[in-house]
């Protein structure tokens, strides 16, 4: 398959907002969790974060096919993270939730929803394996450092909000490469 430049920066800035967006999202749920719930729950949001991914690579690995439009895929992948972090957000502020298994069930899909974006983009670019984690890690570090301002500049409701838009974003570009190309991103 050839590679091509234009979308191996699309690839690439993708993969480092969505880890960024996804580590700063796990960091503020944390803070979240701490204030609703006691500090012995927040050790779980990790543990949710990498059942998530997992769930959701493994069910892009069963659900969506190879030959499957790649845009098309992860314009919804980051549209569900987007709408799931709104609906969290909305149930913790509006709602109150304060049901432990309701709140891990609302955590648990943003991180599903990325599990499907990383399989497919991994799936469809493992020539390009190195630099596609370069910039996962990098995103991750710039979403982790983030968090702490977003938090204390926002506060936690405001700072999932913020990472929905991030998630929308890429969602956008996604959506707008499928619209302008017309064909597969690879």
């Amino acid at each position: 398959m050839p590679l091509r430049t234009d979308s191996n920066i699309l690839i690439y800035v993708s993969v480092f907002l969505l880890s960024a967006s996804i580590l700063c999202f796990e960091i503020v749920s944390t803070r979240i969790a701490s204030v609703i719930f006691v500090q012995d729950y927040a050790f779980i949001i990790l543990s949710l974060a990498l059942l998530g991914i997992g769930c959701g690579s493994v069910y892009s690995y069963y659900r969506v096919r190879a030959g499957d439009d790649l845009a098309r895929v992860l314009h919804r992948a980051a549209l569900a993270l987007g709408v799931s972090l709104c609906v969290f957000v909305a149930a913790i502020t509006e709602l109150s939730i304060t049901n432990r298994f309701v709140f891990f069930l609302l955590l648990f899909i943003p991180f599903f929803t990325s599990g499907v974006a990383y399989a497919q983009i991994y799936r469809t670019y493992s020539a390009l394996s190195f630099g596609l984690y370069a910039w996962d890690l990098v995103g991750a570090a710039v979403g982790s450092i983030a968090s702490l301002g977003l938090i204390s500049l926002l506060g936690a409701p405001n700072s999932v909000v913020f990472v929905a838009v991030m998630a929308f974003s890429v969602s956008a570009v996604f959506l707008h490469s499928q619209l302008t190309t017309g064909k597969r991103i690879p």
